[in-house]
């Protein structure tokens, strides 16, 4: 099962309760934050961590007590005590932890503009084209950033992450969402789309075609 969670982090905006908790997160967390120039960044990444300490928590495993390791491709995973590995996203107000016991990835992305120079230099043709399609452009806006958070998840989950070009792989939205690449792969990946608001698209990438429905829940303060 590949679990999948999500969080409005606009509580974090309050000063006092951002230092709080950030006070008490490890220093490899803090460096991660620090690096981040604007507040909001700052913010929505604390947002995720906290997000994950909650996920951890309800799943009966202190976050104190466990360590977090790195394949080779920088892929996180949690070890000995339990064998999980997650990823971590957000954007706009809100930040989203997919849990799986096999590799996994996930991205969110808030709605913005439609950017069809961007796709037609960095996405297939097969995916500028089924852009091209869709001629209302509420719906292609919002096919743009399905395929974007879709191309991210399986980018994360491979572990190649930025170092894999757009263009190297195919995203085929139809019945089935399916992707097509010439990477040394041998699994098959599967996809899940959910809707966490409106102007929102969040996918997840895993090796399971298991996905649980989406679970909102608060952060602790």
């Amino acid at each position: 099962m590949i679990d999948v969670y999500a969080t409005n982090i606009l509580c974090l905006r309050d000063t006092k309760l951002f230092r709080h908790l950030y006070s008490k997160i490890p220093n490899e967390r803090k460096l991660k934050i620090d690096s981040y120039k604007f507040e909001k960044d700052k913010i929505l990444s604390l947002g995720a961590w906290q997000l994950f300490c909650v996920v951890m928590k309800n799943k009966g495993i202190s976050v104190d007590k466990i360590k977090i390791y790195y394949k080779e491709n920088q892929k996180p995973y949690i070890f000995p005590d339990v064998n999980l590995y997650f990823n971590l996203s957000h954007s706009g107000e809100y930040a989203v932890c997919a849990i799986s016991e096999q590799d996994v990835g996930c991205d969110l992305q808030k709605i913005g503009e439609l950017n069809m120079g961007f796709a037609k230099r960095f996405f297939t043709p097969h995916e500028y084209n089924f852009l091209l399609k869709e001629k209302n452009e509420c719906n292609q806006k919002k096919n743009f950033y399905r395929l974007w958070t879709l191309k991210e998840s399986f980018m994360k989950v491979t572990g190649y992450g930025a170092k894999l070009p757009l263009k190297d792989f195919n995203i085929s939205i139809q019945k089935e969402i399916t992707v097509n690449h010439k990477l040394d792969l041998q699994q098959k990946y599967y996809f899940q789309e959910y809707s966490i608001q409106e102007d929102y698209c969040c996918s997840c990438c895993g090796l399971e075609n298991n996905f649980s429905p989406l679970k909102f829940i608060e952060i602790d303060s």
